[in-house]
C-alpha cells in the first residue's frame, strides 16, 4: 500500500520543477497546472521584434532650423543677376514663400511618415514631412513660378540658390531612438499564485506559449 502512494506521488506533476515539455500548437499532456507563485508573463521574442520594429519605423525624427545659407545664397543671386524691378519682386516673393514653407533635408534612413521635431533656439515644434518642401519640390515650385512669369533665362540661377533650411539631426534622432527601444517594458502582463495556467488536453497556443515560457524563467531562477 505505501509503495502505492510512492508511485502515485512520483507520477503527479511537480509543479516547482522547470523541465516540464510543451510544443506550439500540440495538447498539453500533463495534469492541470496552477500557478504555484506570483509571477509576470513576459512578451515573446516575437512580440518584442514587431514592437521594436514598429518604434524604430515611427520614433520621431528630429530637425534643426537654420536658414543662414539659403539666406546667403538669397543674397549672392541679387548681386549676381541684374534685374528688373518687376523681375525682382517676383524673385522676392518666390524666396519668401521658400523660406517660410522651409525645405527639409531627407535623412538617410527613416520613414517619411514619421513626425519629426523642429527645434529652433530652445523652441520644439511638431511638424510632419508634408508640411515642408524637399529640394526637388522647392525646384519644381520655383521653376514653375518664373515659367509663369517669363523669367525662364534665370531659372537655373536661381535654383543654384537653393538650401535646406531643416537640418537632420542624427545624434538627437538616435539618442531619442535608444531611449525609447530601452522603456520599451517586456512583461505584458502577471499571473497570480492559484490562477490556472492550462488544463490538460488543451492546445498551446501564441498566448500559453508565452505564459508557460514565463514561468518556466521564473523556475529556473528559483532552482
Amino acid at each position: 500500500m505505501f509503495c502505492c502512494l510512492v508511485l502515485i506521488v512520483l507520477m503527479l506533476p511537480n509543479p516547482s520543477k522547470a523541465d516540464f515539455k510543451y510544443s506550439l500548437g500540440k495538447p498539453w499532456e500533463n495534469e492541470d497546472l496552477i500557478a504555484p507563485f506570483d509571477f509576470a508573463v513576459y512578451k515573446t521574442e516575437s512580440e518584442v521584434s514587431e514592437e521594436r520594429s514598429f518604434v524604430k519605423e515611427y520614433s520621431p525624427l528630429y530637425f534643426v532650423e537654420k536658414d543662414s545659407a539659403f539666406r546667403a545664397n538669397i543674397g549672392t543671386f541679387f548681386l549676381e543677376n541684374k534685374l528688373s524691378g518687376p523681375e525682382r519682386a517676383v524673385l522676392n516673393a518666390v524666396f519668401d514663400t521658400l523660406l517660410q514653407k522651409r525645405i527639409i533635408q531627407l535623412p538617410e534612413a527613416g520613414s517619411t511618415s514619421s513626425v519629426i521635431w523642429i527645434l529652433k533656439g530652445k523652441t520644439v515644434t511638431e511638424k510632419r514631412f508634408q508640411d515642408f518642401y524637399t529640394v526637388a519640390q522647392a525646384d519644381s515650385f520655383l521653376a514653375l513660378s518664373l515659367s509663369r512669369n517669363k523669367l525662364q533665362q534665370i531659372i537655373t540661377s536661381a535654383e543654384n540658390a537653393l538650401a535646406h533650411t531643416l537640418y537632420f539631426n542624427k545624434i538627437l534622432t538616435d539618442q531619442n531612438l535608444n531611449q525609447e527601444l530601452s522603456d520599451m517594458p517586456l512583461i505584458k502582463d502577471k499571473r497570480i499564485k492559484g490562477q490556472s495556467i492550462i488544463n490538460k488536453g488543451e492546445v498551446v497556443d501564441e498566448s500559453k506559449l508565452g505564459i508557460l515560457s514565463s514561468l518556466q524563467k521564473e523556475m529556473q531562477k528559483q532552482e
